[in-house]
């Protein structure tokens, strides 16, 4: 879904989460994962609803104050920067896509795209054990073929 939408800044405890809030979009549901697209850069990234209890917290002094929920995304400066440094308070065209739950390739790029640095070495050190782990059985194989 390609839309133009108003870019606000994400509350200073989600600048350490995986999530972006979206306007409610018909495929997409809180908690989907997403691909967020801008000119050349993309992330992926968990998808949360702007709803009215979000619109009542965020709405409060001294944020501005988001008068279309449907033409509006509250993004984190950790992922505005690696959208290419958008700025808040201007419309961008974005593209929001619906990351299938079986694409565990791009699962594990969200991970690897994390703003927390403990959730990218967890998925670091597992990346390894699988690497590892594969490698242990080819070796067994090998020896057992002998």
């Amino acid at each position: 879904m390609k839309k133009n939408l108003e870019v606000y800044a994400s509350f200073q405890e989600d600048s350490n989460v995986g999530w972006v809030w979206i306007p409610p979009l018909d495929t997409i549901h809180s908690r989907d994962h997403i691909e967020v697209s801008q000119t050349n850069n993309s992330v992926i990234c968990v998808a949360r609803v702007i709803d009215k209890n979000f619109l009542y917290l965020y709405n409060k002094a001294p944020r501005n104050i988001i008068t279309d929920e449907n033409n509006a995304i509250i993004i984190s400066e950790y992922y505005r920067d690696k959208l290419g440094g958008i700025k808040t308070g201007q419309k961008y065209d974005f593209e929001i896509k619906r990351i299938c739950k079986l694409n565990f390739v791009s699962k594990t790029r969200a991970l690897m795209q994390h703003p927390d640095n403990a959730v990218k070495i967890a998925c670091w050190l597992a990346l390894v054990s699988v690497g590892l782990s594969i490698l242990g059985v080819v070796m067994s194989a090998i020896q057992m073929c002998r």
